[in-house]
């Protein structure tokens, strides 16, 4: 099965889908289509070949939501509510948080500073993911239009992301401030890269890979929780629990 991401409101959801999955031996597959584009694995190659000089990173994805005058004209989208988790850490943090974890690994220490709206929900904020040796920062919004670059820092130099979510152009800055363009290719449908490889797992029975991306989905789905959770953002299903 196929699930957007994230695919659960809660840690302990995402354990019984998980199992559920196992049981019924089915693959559980989560959507985060960025990640199998090839220019995210561009940015992959170039992180591991410098990963010796990695030192942090930004990542900033932040859009104006086309609920957002609904909601501030007094109806209540779901992307606004508690109630259908949402907020702008589930809805477009998720992708610059699987970019961190892809990339990166789990971090070791998660913070969120929310700016929360009226629903309880959060329409912006800004996250901060420790590891042992450098931060990566997050700044993510459904209430504003941000056209602020990505960066992956390798001490003097730097890789830039045209954005932290939909990525569409790399460029190479070096200590002189010459900026190359990062040759690479953009899929024309943004779903073909994900749909490709599901179905190359599932029928070259790929158990390496699969385990792989279920391995992400859970460490996302963990940090996203610590980071809500640090805020004090609180959804419905907390409640149900």
């Amino acid at each position: 099965m196929i699930v957007e991401k994230p695919s659960t409101s809660t840690i302990e959801e995402f354990a019984i889908l998980d199992k559920l999955a196992h049981e019924k031996n089915v693959y559980l597959f989560e959507a985060a289509r960025h990640i199998h584009e090839p220019i995210f694995k561009k940015i992959e190659a170039v992180v591991e070949k410098h990963r010796s000089d990695l030192s942090g990173a930004t990542f900033s994805y932040m859009k104006y939501s086309s609920r957002y005058d609904a909601y501030k004209n007094g109806e209540n989208p779901n992307v606004f509510t508690t109630k259908f988790s949402g907020g702008a850490l589930y809805d477009l943090g998720v992708y610059t948080v699987y970019d961190a974890v892809v990339l990166f690994g789990q971090p070791e220490k998660v913070s969120y500073n929310a700016e929360f709206l009226a629903s309880g929900i959060d329409g912006s904020g800004s996250l901060t993911l420790k590891y042992s040796d450098f931060d990566v920062d997050i700044i993510i919004g459904k209430t504003k239009n941000s056209y602020m670059s990505s960066e992956i820092y390798f001490g003097k130099d730097t890789l830039l992301l045209d954005n932290g979510g939909d990525i569409n152009h790399l460029d190479w800055a070096d200590d002189n401030k010459n900026i190359t363009d990062v040759p690479t290719n953009k899929s024309e449908n943004p779903m073909d890269s994900e749909a490709s490889e599901f179905a190359r797992v599932m029928n070259e029975n790929d158990t390496e890979t699969y385990d792989k991306l279920l391995r992400y989905a859970r460490i996302v789905n963990r940090v996203l929780e610590q980071a809500r959770t640090s805020a004090g953002l609180v959804f419905d299903a907390d409640e149900e629990k």
